[in-house]
This record gives structure tokens, sequence and C-alpha cells, in this order.
């Protein structure tokens, strides 16, 4: 999934009652999404879920009328049992 446009995380490992959940995420440039698709659904093919986006400003804060121009797609998926 490493594509220079985007960055990934670290899986992040968090435990409930019934499963164990890792999450990642994306960051895309807003004018880039349409281009990002294909990244966006081979994430989906190796079971992330995507289940919220989160826009990001640049140069400034959000209440200083900076632009969005990044989007932050979060991801999880169910942590497979170690074996």
């Amino acid at each position: 999934m490493m594509d220079a446009t985007y960055t990934e995380s670290m899986p992040l490992e968090v435990s409930t009652i019934d499963a164990t959940w890792e999450y990642t995420y994306i960051e895309v440039e807003v004018g880039r999404l349409k281009a990002m698709m294909h990244t966006i659904n081979q994430a989906g093919s190796e079971g992330w879920e995507l289940v919220s986006t989160v826009p990001a400003a640049l140069g400034g804060h959000m209440r200083d009328a900076a632009l969005t121009t990044m989007l932050l797609l979060l991801f999880k998926r169910r942590r497979q049992p170690h074996r």
C-alpha cells in the first residue's frame, strides 16, 4: 500500500471485550482523492474499513480561515488472532 502521495501510520492495537482492532490512516491531498481510489480500494481488499474522514489544514489553524488541503482517511480492521 505504500505510495509517495500519502503516508500510512503504524497500526495501533486496541483491545475490547470481543475483539482486538488495529487502526491506520491515509493522508490524501483534497485534489488527489479521485486519483487515490485505487489505493483506498486496495486498503479495503486488505480488510481495512473506512470509518471516518477528517479535514486537515496547512498554513494555520482551522479558526484562522486556513484552507482544508488534506483529508485524513481513518481505517480499522479486526486483528487476526496469533497462531
